[in-house]
């Protein structure tokens, strides 16, 4: 058994080893063995050590049987050069009661250290002397001494029992100001051990998944073991950020902390020990830049109070359990997940101190000298100490209602310097409520905005330039551009206050104007652009604004401001003067003079459109704003479908345009110019709508339990798939039973994975976590995301997403794990696609194995689940779940259509899906140079080569669509790929398909529709498109060939599956089969059948069959006859057979006598004999 360590002291604990004759150091100090082992030492360059140390909880030796073998090699040295260290390299075992963490990345070792990655991992704005919070609020050097000594007194006592302090109040009541001031009196004192300060505006420091992290960070500063500690923490459990607040809580502080203490390598009698964290009800669960707590969704606002109670419970348990040293200071609003912790009951009523602001202290004194010594400064500015009265600051201090935020306000005001203090004194005056008023917390308050508001729209419209302006209609279209109220900006950015002035068509400098009575409650700043934003000096403020039983009068619906807003930017499209013959590839190069404006106009009309006020609309169609829309998109989208949303929105405005009378009248116009240019088209929508009735009404109260109507998540869900896809949607509801609920809900989950893959405005790395983890949302509980753009089509789905979680979670598990399953496969290529677009700055698919990858993970596997859903649902065979290779090929027909008629759009999109494969042999570099003019004949042929690719999945998608037995799934597949074929019919050898958009006549869709109902329908029309293809195709074209045995192999499955010349016809004894005689391959078909039918009746006779049985036989008209024919047919030809044998054995024997009888007697008796005996014959026959 080795010797015990020997005690080497204090001074000796990590001595370095870096040369020959050094050797490991060892401490026993407290209960602690640390062997230090590694390069240069812990103390190199004045920074802590990151290199391999052991240690050993308890010094304990080692057990008996163990005996100690050095595992190095002799002559084996250390990268230093020295001799190599015990552990070199190890980490993470166990050896006796000795446990091994590796805390340095090594030599060679290219790893962030851990302490680098805490760094990555914590709120640098948060802290107390943090540059974004300068010049923070803090109280006056003898305000609010009270409060101040009390919390005071509560740290610096070590020996108090309750180590944590809970400080509430009211909004405005000052917390932020009075943990500002104790961590500065903290800091002064050299006692503070960190601090972190909540605020939902920013989005860095308003989530709970930095807090451990920043604390940690902030106590690593005050002692370099402790940081070489938390440091090795991180390098053990690089993941440990992902942990449970707890978790990352005890493995970052507590356990690192102990381990010091325990070894007596840190003096917790002068180790800084106050932490404060202050605005705990601004704590988030998810990053959120919503600067407005009161307007979060309610599941979002759940999720916030989880954080919040969580970090409250990791504090108490860690802290208070461990017995700690620390002394914790949270200050919050008395919400719900701290007044829950500090009730009777709750796990802080007995550890924790509350102090509550509004019960114990008045704060009147502190706000009259606030306002005194400030009202004193203001009189030696203009020269008159005396303009203002100790009543007055009385009164004041009455209507504060204990709220500092109020004098602050009031202060703000009066101290304009533009205008007179005293007569904005006597306004305020005036309208604040004396002191034998009830009044509640925040009425005083409301009445300051109110007053101020009234105050500055009587002064703005006043003016005679203003007349006809609503003052705080243009106000709010201000305030919902500052952040966290941006509604309509292209990237999620505030808008500069001087550009929103310019399009709602105001003059220059028109904001300063605006707010120039407001300047109490918000200001202009300037950014590094030159560019004005407008700042909210109080939350409180933009409370009241939202807030209608607070605003009263001066309250505007969010609708009207929209509105108002699409109608200035309406407005100001029209006044714009564009030149139509330029083709500008950018906004820059725009003859406008304001580009940037113009952008933002046309991307805020697409969202909000509906909200816009029909004479607005009527007025943008009549002034031609729409073409001046249709000049600007090509400049404008740079998404996938964006110009499809856009499309869609330009042919719903005729919605809005037209009033229901001329709305008919057009219609009626339409009907009439289709009769006379297209009477068949005409006859055939006459058709489909006369006849074409709707099989299911999923409103219908029959259908509520399977369709869910009666529920108000469900009916979301259902307006959700009509705004997403309204031709899917109506085939959808079409399906039996619950089928068209779980197929709804499947749609919807893949629509919001989608839409997070194709919104180009989220950082990648904000995007991967979401996609990856895609599956997982999708069944937690009040989950939803609304970091999508403004304008990305599908937004709203992601911000409700909640209901789409909450039906999903009320399927039968059956077809919910298999939804779960798919998005799961879905997410992981979407993912591995966005990020590698992202990193490598790859725009193209390169081979065609990469096109059908892609196709595959948005496609293939929709079919993949599809047919596993219909399985499920017993309304197909178990065994169609099975298919994977034929429900692969219907998605990649369907998809691959789609990509080939989506060409300009995408390409106008900088979205490129066509792989270079194909169109690089034909001497493109980039794809946008197939519609160009010279380019035609080539493009072609990429064309040509593109609908081949796709063609080869059509004989799949039959035999896919022969299997499927219910009515309802199969049209719910079947119109689909009928359409996907005649596109592609459409799309060959079409030039116009690089120019523009294209797509089937509505009349053709329609008799799609009614044709596609059985599979020998859909067969017939598959055939038909492919004859067609094949026409069209150019003998000159290289893949000539190739089409043409593609529409063969179509021809040919049609034949053989259902031959043209046989006919089922309707009899008296049901429907039988006719063949048609005229064709010559009925008579090969008849012989062939005839065949089969004597080859099944010789064996039947060979087996002991009768020979009376039926059997089908035929005739030259029809099939049909019977067995006794076919016996009798035998029996000739067995009498002919045997007639011809002895006739010719009557004339070899007639020979043989008349030539040899005369001259050969002898002969001719032995070949008588012969003959008789061969024949059986005596000799007086012969």
């Amino acid at each position: 058994m080795p010797p015990e360590p020997r005690n080497l002291g204090p001074s000796s604990r990590f001595v370095p080893f870096s040369g020959s004759s050094r050797k490991p150091a060892v401490n026993h100090h407290q209960g602690s063995h640390q062997i230090a082992s590694g390069g240069a030492g812990p103390f190199r360059s004045g920074h802590p050590s990151t290199h391999d140390f052991l240690r050993l909880p308890r010094p304990q030796p080692f057990p008996a049987q163990q005996r100690y073998n050095n595992p190095v090699a002799s002559g084996s040295r250390s990268f230093n050069g020295g001799p190599a260290s015990l552990f070199a390299g190890a980490s993470g075992f166990r050896m006796g009661d000795v446990t091994v963490y590796n805390t340095g990345g090594g030599a060679g070792d290219g790893s962030i250290d851990g302490w680098e990655l805490l760094l990555n991992h914590i709120a640098p704005n948060a802290l107390h002397n943090s540059s974004a919070r300068y010049d923070a609020p803090k109280c006056d050097v003898d305000t609010r001494i009270e409060v101040t000594g009390e919390i005071m007194d509560h740290i610096q006592d070590r020996s108090a029992l309750q180590r944590i302090l809970c400080m509430t109040g009211a909004a405005g009541s000052g917390k932020s100001a009075l943990q500002q001031t104790i961590a500065e009196l903290c800091d002064d004192a050299d006692i503070l051990g960190a601090a972190f300060f909540f605020s939902s505006a920013d989005p860095s420091r308003n989530r709970a998944s930095t807090v451990v992290g920043t604390i940690a960070y902030q106590l690593g500063l005050k002692h370099r073991l402790l940081r070489s500690a938390i440091g090795a923490a991180v390098n053990h459990d690089r993941h440990i950020f992902s942990r449970s607040i707890q978790a990352q809580m005890k493995g970052l502080i507590v356990q690192p902390f102990e381990n010091l203490r325990r070894s007596g390598e840190i003096d917790i009698d002068s180790f800084p020990y106050a932490i404060l964290i202050d605005g705990l009800d601004e704590c988030r669960d998810e990053p959120n830049d919503t600067a407005d707590s009161n307007h979060l969704r309610i599941g979002d606002r759940y999720q916030a109070e989880g954080r919040q109670a969580e970090l409250l419970a990791a504090i108490s348990h860690c802290i208070s359990i461990n017995d700690l040293p620390f002394r914790v200071v949270i200050a919050s609003r008395p919400e719900l997940a701290i007044r829950t912790a500090l009730e009777p009951g709750g796990h802080l009523h007995q550890e924790a101190y509350h102090l509550r602001l509004s019960d114990k202290y008045d704060a009147s004194g502190d706000m009259r000298r606030y306002l005194q010594r400030r009202f004193e400064a203001i009189g030696l500015r203009i020269g008159n100490p005396q303009w203002f009265t100790q009543g007055n600051i009385s009164t004041l201090v009455v209507a504060a209602s204990g709220q500092f935020v109020y004098v602050a306000v009031v202060f703000k005001y009066i101290s304009e310097p533009r205008a007179s203090p005293s007569e904005r004194l006597k306004v305020v005056l005036t309208w604040t409520p004396h002191e034998g008023h009830t009044a509640r917390p925040f009425e005083a308050l409301d009445r300051l905005y109110t007053n101020i508001l009234l105050a500055a729209k009587d002064a703005y419209e006043a003016v005679d330039t203003h007349q006809g302006r609503d003052f705080l209609l243009l106000f709010r279209v201000h305030h919902m551009n500052v952040p966290g109220e941006h509604l309509y900006t292209r990237y999620s950015q505030p808008l500069p206050a001087n550009q929103l002035s310019v399009l709602l068509c105001l003059e220059a400098r028109a904001e300063e104007t605006l707010i120039s009575d407001l300047r109490s409650l918000v200001t202009l700043e300037k950014d590094k652009h030159g560019d004005s934003h407008l700042r909210i000096y109080h939350k409180s403020f933009t409370d009241f604004l939202k807030a209608e039983n607070r605003a009263k009068t001066l309250f505007v619906l969010t609708s009207s401001v929209s509105a108002h807003f699409t109608k200035c930017c309406m407005q100001y499209i029209i006044k714009s003067p564009l030149d139509f013959d330029l083709r500008p590839t950018k906004w820059e190069e725009l003859s406008c003079h304001d580009w940037r404006c113009l952008r933002d106009a046309f991307f805020a009309i697409p969202t909000c459109l509906p909200l816009c006020p029909d004479d607005a609309v009527n007025e943008f169609t009549q002034n031609g704003g729409w073409q001046k829309m249709a000049h600007l998109a090509p400049l404008a989208y740079r998404r996938k479908d964006a110009w499809r949303l856009w499309l869609r929105r330009m042919e719903n405005s005729a919605r809005f345009s037209e009033s229901p009378k001329s709305a008919n009248e057009m219609a009626a116009v339409n009907w009439l110019v289709l009769l006379l240019t297209h009477p068949l088209e005409f006859r055939t929508l006459l058709q489909f709508w006369l006849y074409h009735e709707q099989k299911r009404d999923i409103k219908a109260i029959t259908e509520h339990p399977t369709s869910g109507w009666d529920r108000e998540s469900m009916r979301r869900c259902w307006a959700f798939l009509d705004k997403t896809s309204r031709s899917f949607a109506a085939v959808i509801k079409e399906l039996e039973g619950d089928l068209a609920r779980t197929i709804c809900l499947f749609y919807l989950v893949l629509r919001g994975l989608d839409t997070v893959e194709d919104d180009m405005t989220i950082p990648d790395d904000i995007k991967q976590p979401i996609l990856r983890n895609f599956h997982i949302h999708t069944v937690t509980p009040g989950w939803n995301y609304d970091g999508c753009g403004p304008n990305e089509k599908d937004r709203q789905l992601l911000v409700e997403y909640d209901v789409v979680v909450d039906e999903l979670n009320r399927l039968e598990p059956r077809y919910r794990d298999i939804i779960v399953d798919i998005c799961h496969k879905m997410e992981i290529g979407m993912a591995d696609f966005a990020h590698k677009a992202a990193t490598t700055g790859s725009i193209y698919l390169e081979e065609v194995a990469d096109y059908d990858l892609y196709c595959h993970y948005v496609a293939g596997l929709v079919g993949e689940g599809l047919s596993r859903i219909f399985s499920a649902s017993g309304k197909e065979a178990s065994w169609v779940g099975d298919q994977l290779e034929l429900s692969n090929s219907m998605g990649f027909l369907l998809q691959k259509t789609n990509i080939i008629r989506d060409y300009r759009e995408d390409t106008d999109e900088q979205r490129y899906f066509w792989p270079r494969e194909i169109w690089g042999k034909y001497g493109f570099k980039e794809m946008k140079e197939m519609y160009e003019a010279e380019n035609a004949q080539r493009a072609q042929w990429v064309q040509s080569n593109m609908v081949l690719d796709a063609l080869r999945h059509s004989v799949d998608s039959l035999d896919y669509l022969r299997f499927l037995k219910n009515q309802t799934v199969f049209n719910f597949c079947a119109i689909p790929a009928t359409m996907a074929i005649a596109t592609l019919e459409l799309c060959f050898m079409n030039p116009t398909m690089f120019q523009r958009n294209i797509k089937i006549r509505k009349a053709e869709a329609a008799s799609l529709i009614m044709k596609s109902t059985n599979p020998q329908q859909v067969g017939l029309i598959f055939r038909t498109y492919a004859r067609k293809i094949h026409a069209k195709a150019s003998p000159s074209d290289p893949n000539f060939l190739r089409i043409s045995v593609a529409c063969g192999k179509i021809e040919q499955w049609y034949e053989h599956n259902y031959p043209t010349f046989v006919r089922i016809i309707d009899a008296n004894s049901g429907p039988r089969p006719e063949i048609d005689g005229s064709d010559a391959r009925a008579k090969i078909y008849s012989l062939e059948r005839a065949r089969d039918q004597q080859l099944a009746l010789r064996k039947k006779q060979l087996d002991g069959g009768s020979s009376n049985g039926s059997t089908n036989g035929v005739n030259g008209t029809g099939l049909g006859g019977n067995e006794e024919t076919s016996v009798k047919e035998i029996i000739v030809y067995l009498a002919a057979a045997m007639g011809i044998i002895l006739a010719f054995c009557g004339t070899v024997i007639y020979v043989i006598i008349k030539y040899t009888g005369e001259t050969s007697p002898g002969y001719t008796r032995g070949a008588a004999k012969a003959i008789s005996s061969t024949l059986g014959l005596e000799k007086n026959e012969l």
